[in-house]
């Protein structure tokens, strides 16, 4: 069985499905959007993982499914977003992460999105008929390491699984098996992994100085194979630092997801607003 198919067992089993809390969908819901990226390293191979969006509110896409990273509403408008990203996790994912393993990453502002009434949930029109666009703000977690995707009795989502980071930022291989993200999720995904890979920088020179920023980095490199050996260690470093994740280009990736559209890729990247967090700065404000 190739990397894939072992990491993505759980789809083949005939195991239920994994009940959900049914009244997170239920009106009125929070302004805040949360999302996690599960990240994973098997054979010198990246992983992150996606669900597949059946949301019946959103457009039929041309190309088949669409993926996303997991995540959503806050219930309210006083649920932390840490809480909501666990718990939109558990939801959409069926993956069970601590609270304390959760890496803030980032917070975006994006721009020109349809908006969804608060009590109702649904999309909201103008008096022409013309969807309401506005700015969603969201923040982006992180967690490294294996955990176990199960399917779950959610309405919006389905096939949870794990795919290459390679083709989730729109190799051909993605294509070819239609296992594609959103594009916003994909804009999302690189700015996370960018930031990542900054304080990874951090890390490794010995920059960083918050004890649970030092954690996460701990379990990233613990994730690519570090045993109790220094020599171990020094190698799984190593395969990180090749990833070379602060130097992604997102406008190159972007144009390649577009098939070499780069103005439809500028238009894209314009709605995002990127404001890198951390341990240090997330869990001093009120968003903790």
């Amino acid at each position: 069985m190739s990397t894939f198919d072992v990491l993505n067992a759980h789809l083949l089993n005939d195991q239920p499905l994994l009940d959900t809390d049914k009244s997170r969908d239920i009106p009125p819901l929070g302004s805040g959007h949360a999302r996690t990226t599960l990240l994973h390293i098997e054979d010198n191979t990246l992983f992150v993982a996606a669900v597949c969006d059946v949301d019946p509110q959103k457009p039929h896409h041309s190309e088949g499914k669409m993926f996303g990273l997991p995540g959503g509403r806050q219930k309210d408008g006083c649920e932390k977003y840490i809480v909501t990203a666990r718990k939109e996790l558990r939801e959409e994912a069926g993956a069970d992460v601590p609270r304390a393993d959760l890496y803030p990453v980032c917070r975006f502002v994006q721009h020109n999105v349809p908006l969804r009434d608060k009590l109702t949930d649904k999309e909201m029109l103008d008096e022409r008929g013309q969807l309401v666009r506005g700015d969603i703000d969201f923040y982006m977690f992180a967690h490294c390491g294996f955990v176990e995707l199960r399917e779950t009795t959610d309405s919006d989502t389905r096939e949870p699984l794990w795919i290459p980071v390679e083709e989730a930022l729109g190799s051909s291989k993605l294509r070819r098996s239609q296992k594609k993200l959103w594009p916003s999720h994909v804009i999302a995904l690189v700015y996370t992994l960018i930031y990542i890979g900054i304080e990874f920088e951090k890390y490794k020179n010995g920059c960083l100085k918050n004890r649970d920023d030092m954690r996460f980095f701990a379990s990233l490199v613990r994730d690519a194979g570090a045993g109790e050996s220094s020599k171990h260690f020094y190698q799984a470093i190593d395969f990180i630092s090749r990833l070379s994740l602060s130097r992604l280009d997102i406008l190159s990736i972007m144009t390649n997801y577009f098939y070499g559209d780069a103005a439809r890729a500028v238009g894209n990247i314009a709605n995002f607003e990127p404001y890198p967090l951390g341990c240090d700065r997330y869990f001093t404000t009120s968003g903790g």
